[in-house]
Formats: structure tokens, sequence, C-alpha cells
């Protein structure tokens, strides 16, 4: 992924120190967003191509979607530009659009029809009704967590996409207060130096007498 040059001074930028504003830590203030920006796009990247052979050959009109989302997000943060970072961080709102939804949909479905959302979830008809608690209260906590997880991830590539924009400006700003053509300019010709005057021999001294 990286060059061995590359390395050390990738990691010396993303490390975590008090130089680093509070916006751009995750876990506790702890991690650098950008590591766990990648991490989170190779997670992504791997359960949604995973989720794409498994429904084979009727999934084969997704593979764009690996291009458009992942493959361009991967080359975003390996060349630093926060534009390539936009169509991951939709990608997760959409989900968590999706999963709120998605829990709305299935707490209805319990509180009108329990027997559809016993087969729904899976389950066989229970008379129970610890059991019929428990399991609603169980699907919601998953959906919740499911939903909680994907917003935390949009805001890591938020906070991540940031990051990158200000790096960039910060480098724009940099260019255009110090010109190239400044840093790359070599003296090329030296300021002669007088030479100094000779210094008398104690040998001659001139004694003038009146």
């Amino acid at each position: 992924m990286f060059t061995e040059e590359e390395d050390p001074e990738m990691l010396a930028k993303y490390i975590v120190d008090e130089k680093v504003p509070n916006r751009y830590r995750c876990f506790y203030n702890r991690l650098h967003v950008v590591p766990v920006c990648w991490a989170l796009a190779l997670l992504h990247t791997t359960i949604f191509t995973a989720s794409v052979l498994w429904h084979l050959p009727q999934s084969l009109y997704l593979f764009p979607v690996i291009l458009l989302l992942f493959i361009s997000a991967l080359h975003g943060l390996r060349i630093e530009n926060p534009r390539l970072l936009f169509p991951l961080q939709i990608y997760l709102g959409f989900l968590v659009i999706a999963d709120v939804m998605f829990g709305i949909s299935v707490f209805t479905v319990s509180l009108m029809d329990y027997d559809t959302f016993l087969m729904f979830i899976g389950h066989v008809k229970s008379d129970s009704w610890a059991v019929k608690v428990g399991l609603v209260l169980s699907t919601k906590i998953v959906i919740a967590m499911i939903g909680f997880f994907c917003y935390w991830n949009y805001t890591v590539i938020r906070s991540c996409r940031h990051y990158l924009r200000e790096q960039r400006e910060q480098r724009k700003y940099v260019r255009l207060a110090v010109p190239d053509s400044f840093l790359n300019t070599t003296i090329e010709q030296r300021v002669q130096v007088a030479p100094s005057a000779p210094k008398p021999n104690p040998g001659y001294l001139i004694v003038q007498t009146e």
C-alpha cells in the first residue's frame, strides 16, 4: 500500500498528540480519524464485495457500485483527496436512514401482527409473553446497534474528509505564500569580498622623526 520510504512519514503524520484537535480523534481521543477511516473503508469493501459474490449471478449489476464507492474511497485516502470519500459518506448516510426505517417497520409489524413478525425474524409461533417481549426487545437492540455503528462510521468519514480538506488548504496556502520558484532558486553569483590590508611586518617598522 505504501512504500518503505512513505511508511514512517505517513505514520508520523497521524500520531495523536496535543496538536491534533479532538474533532479528528476516535476511540476516546486515542486514534486519528485517517487510520480509522482506512479500516472502515476496507471493512465495508470486504462486506459489500462478499455479499455481491455470495448472491451471484443475481448481484452482478452491483459490481460498478464497488468501483464507485469503495475503490474510489480507498484511492482518495491514498492520494488524500476528500472528494473521493463523498460517495462513501453518502452510502453510510443511506444505511443510517434505511436502518431507521427498517426499525420503524419492524416495530409496527410487531404491534399489528406478531405472527408475521415471528416469521420475519425466523422464529415459530410462541404464546409466552416473556418470549414475545424478549424477541421484540432483542430485535430492536440489534437494529439500534447496527444503526449506531453506521452513524459512527458516517461521522468518522465526515471528520476524515474535513481533515484532508484542511490539510490540502494548508498546503495550498503554503505554496501561495512561498512560491516554488523562490524555493528552487540557487545563488549562482558569489559576492566578491575585498581583500583585507596586509599587516605590517614588525621587522620593518617605519619610524618618523622630526
